[in-house]
């Protein structure tokens, strides 16, 4: 799952506006007792907070990069190209190993996002589920059975595919933020549905985004530094004390701090944070306020932090990590929102630009690994044109 926080969230996602009623399908249904937050039980005790303090990560000089990045031929394919005004989100991979995805449609006089499915050569469309009028989160259980979450009847209801056909529970929170490995997050509270019972976490803050990678589920903040690490159903706080050098701030709405951006779990004991560091200031050639900041990768490893610091941009700093992957190997696979792929392996990494034909630019929004290899989910434009996109690592 994607998350940008482009400096105050500034691409924070507005909410959608009301889709129109879908044409109901022929797919039974089944209801649940409402659950609201209030009716929904804690999940297990919290778990010991996990801490990335300052005196883990010491920032080097701003000229220091040590990201070290070399840029080499891409291997990504461009594999599918959707109708105009659309790109691609949310992407999972079901039990029965099929990449699904949602498809937000520009379409006027109304948008309109629609569930879909790779079939190996092209999108298909999936109907929504019975009576729901949008699907705003997608996300695969334990069980691996498929999420669809949205409205209908007036409440937010879940739909679940099995046999290829949707079972619908119906389930009465606020409109929901995220959803990962059969979690969903609204405000500040996350539940889980097992079986007919649901359990809830208590987040931190309001608005996060979750992402599900190595058996974990995370909860990212759009705004702020503590994450929730979710595993074996059991949550805990990662918070991050990391700052970058304020020196030239003429105000602090990022305060230099951490912004985790995306998890990718790479060994039994090792995950990887990818985020940056950033503060508003001002340029004084253009005469206008504009941000500073720099990519920061945070490493956890059998307890211990190692920090990895890139360049520090004085100004018109608006790149930063959407989404990664581990790669199955130890590395990861990991995007940048200007649609640069950087790879890490054996401690080295490297950049790979996505192909596209001439005038085209590249928008990536999700990373999903499946079992023919690392996906790349997003959008490519030009002008005023928008086209969903999907490349696939080609590494034969």
């Amino acid at each position: 799952m994607a998350l940008t926080v482009a400096l105050v969230c500034g691409a924070c996602a507005a909410p959608a506006p009301e889709r129109p009623q879908a044409a109901p399908t022929a797919t039974p249904t089944t209801s649940a007792p409402a659950a609201g937050p209030s009716t929904v039980p804690l999940a297990r005790p919290s778990a010991a907070p996990v801490v990335a303090a300052e005196t883990d990560c010491s920032e080097p000089p701003r000229t220091t990069d040590q990201f070290r990045a070399t840029t080499v031929p891409t291997t990504w394919k461009l594999v599918s190209e959707g109708d105009p005004n659309g790109a691609l989100r949310d992407g999972v991979i079901a039990a029965d190993g099929s990449l699904w995805a949602l498809n937000d449609l520009y379409v006027q006089p109304e948008a309109k996002t629609v569930p879909v499915r790779w079939s190996g050569t092209e999108w298909k469309a999936v109907p929504l589920p019975q009576g729901m009028t949008a699907v705003e989160a997608l996300a695969v259980g334990p069980d691996g059975v498929l999420w669809a979450v949205g409205p209908a009847s007036g409440q937010w209801t879940v739909g679940l595919w099995e046999n290829e056909t949707w079972q619908r529970v119906d389930l009465a929170p606020q409109r929901p933020d995220s959803a990962a490995g059969g979690w969903m997050s609204y405000g500040t509270t996350a539940v889980r549905r097992d079986g007919d019972t649901w359990t809830r976490i208590e987040l931190p803050t309001e608005r996060y985004l979750m992402t599900e990678t190595g058996g974990e589920v995370w909860t990212l903040p759009f705004e702020g530094s503590t994450a929730v690490r979710i595993r074996d159903g059991v949550p805990g706080q990662v918070r991050f004390d990391v700052r970058i050098d304020k020196t030239g701030a003429i105000h602090d709405s990022q305060e230099g701090a951490f912004y985790p951006q995306a998890v990718a779990v790479t060994g039994k004991d090792e995950f990887w944070v990818l985020g940056f560091g950033a503060f508003g200031t001002h340029s004084e050639p253009d005469n206008e306020d504009t941000d500073a900041g720099r990519l920061i990768a945070l490493r956890h490893r059998k307890g211990q932090w190692t920090c990895t610091f890139g360049p520090f941009h004085a100004e018109s700093f608006v790149s930063g990590f959407i989404d990664a992957v581990a790669d199955g190997s130890g590395g990861l696979w990991a995007a940048t929102d200007e649609g640069m792929m950087w790879r890490l392996r054996g401690g080295a990494w490297t950049r790979q630009r996505l192909p596209l034909e001439d005038g085209w630019a590249p928008s990536v929004n999700d990373l999903v690994r499946g079992p023919d290899g690392v996906y790349a989910l997003g959008a490519r434009w030009k002008d005023d044109t928008n086209r969903p996109a999907l490349w696939r690592l080609d590494e034969s």
